[in-house]
């Protein structure tokens, strides 16, 4: 049966639907590295996988963000390929999809036994420095300066790993770390908490990493595989995957699971939030990358009214991209929020129409109106200035084939 056969399935239809309404929190593998903003559910998107594609299939994500569907993919024994236009994210998704060895893990623990006696608010941090000075956005006043310079005495303690996969892995703990400290909080926990909480997340990372490389262990002795599938991640715009020879090269994708930018919702997908909704770029320093975009560069425009042309615009453009790159057989599954579902759910699927693919619709069990799926999502937080409203609560799963 053909993965687009399964989607006509009453028992697919029913493990989809639930795993789209689980409420779980996220959880498994190295989901948990860091708190992407608009994250997929794990759950769903290992489900998608496993009803709509084999183990030879290519699964892609051209808005990959914190690479969850990567992370999955992996884990269910698929080549992987995940884009997206935004540096920290393909840090993210890099670390999270990297496996250590048995040396860059006594490394890496090596270095965590030395980490809580090297920030200390006495010592010097060599990379604190004037150049910097663009990353430290309101990490400067008398109530964060003190974490500011915790975040930089651990990021000189990485210097001494000898591995960039040990380097990259301890930064990600520093970047989960520091988000825990800042994003969002009202207050700055002390020198003392963040020591503590560092060390606890290093431990967590360092046991999901062994649980990750299990995984991709017994998968492979399971299903009699001798080579490991490999996870290929670009940091280039949707847009222009068609364009791209490293794009090009690879066979089409057989299954695309995805979630593009929301039209008309404010996140930060670059930035951080300090007390209240001060921005700071300390996740990019942290990160060891640089990038001055805005947030509306992340989401295809400003969420007023007078940009929304520019948004559906840039998706027609990504479409259309995605649409000369695949083939006629693959499914394209994405996951959808709206500001305005009412306006803005039938301008979305006008546009994928206009690019060349038609919608499935996955009669779910539920008596939803539209026939879609729709779920409801747990503990969503948007960097919104207007009160949350019932559609930003909600997700769409879309179901496409190129028409």
């Amino acid at each position: 049966m053909s993965p687009l056969d399964n989607l006509q399935s009453k028992d697919t239809i029913n493990r989809i639907w639930h795993a789209a309404n689980d409420q779980s929190p996220v959880s498994g593998l190295t989901h948990r590295y860091y708190r992407y903003p608009a994250m997929l559910s794990p759950i769903l998107v290992r489900t998608l996988i496993d009803e709509l594609s084999d183990s030879t299939s290519l699964v892609l994500d051209p808005f990959c963000g914190g690479g969850t569907v990567l992370v999955e993919a992996l884990a269910r024994h698929r080549m992987a390929v995940g884009t997206d236009i935004n540096p920290l994210a393909i840090f993210i998704a890099i670390v999270k999809t990297t496996t250590l060895n048995k040396n860059e893990i006594s490394e890496i623990s090596s270095w965590s036994q030395n980490i809580y006696t090297r920030i200390n608010i006495r010592n010097t941090a060599a990379l604190f420095d004037d150049k910097d000075m663009v990353f430290f956005n309101h990490l400067r006043t008398p109530l964060t300066w003190r974490i500011g310079k915790a975040i930089c005495q651990a990021l000189d303690s990485t210097l001494d790993l000898v591995s960039s996969r040990s380097r990259n892995f301890a930064r990600c703990v520093i970047l989960r770390t520091a988000q825990w400290a800042i994003d969002g909080r009202r207050s700055i926990p002390s020198i003392s908490s963040f020591r503590n909480q560092i060390q606890k997340y290093l431990e967590e990372m360092l046991q999901s990493a062994k649980e990750f490389e299990e995984q991709l262990n017994c998968w492979k002795a399971h299903n009699g595989k001798t080579k490991r599938p490999l996870a290929k991640i670009y940091e280039l715009s949707a847009s222009s995957l068609h364009k791209k020879k490293c794009i090009r090269e690879l066979r089409a994708p057989d299954l695309v699971i995805t979630s593009p930018p929301y039209p008309g919702v404010h996140i930060l997908y670059n930035r951080w939030q300090v007390l209240g909704r001060k921005e700071t770029q300390i996740p990019q320093f942290i990160a060891g990358i640089s990038d001055n975009h805005s947030s509306s560069y992340f989401t295809f425009g400003s969420r007023q009214t007078h940009t929304r042309e520019v948004y559906f615009s840039t998706l027609l453009d990504c479409f259309r991209s995605l649409r000369k790159i695949v083939k006629d057989s693959t499914i394209v599954c994405q996951v959808m929020s709206y500001s305005d579902t009412k306006t803005q759910l039938p301008r979305y699927l006008s546009v994928l129409k206009q690019a060349g693919f038609s919608e499935h619709k996955l009669l779910s069990p539920s008596s939803s109106c539209d026939g879609r799926l729709w779920r409801r999502v747990p503990n969503r937080k948007w960097y919104n200035r207007t009160k949350l409203n019932s559609s930003t609560r909600n997700e769409v799963v879309l179901f496409h084939k190129p028409k």
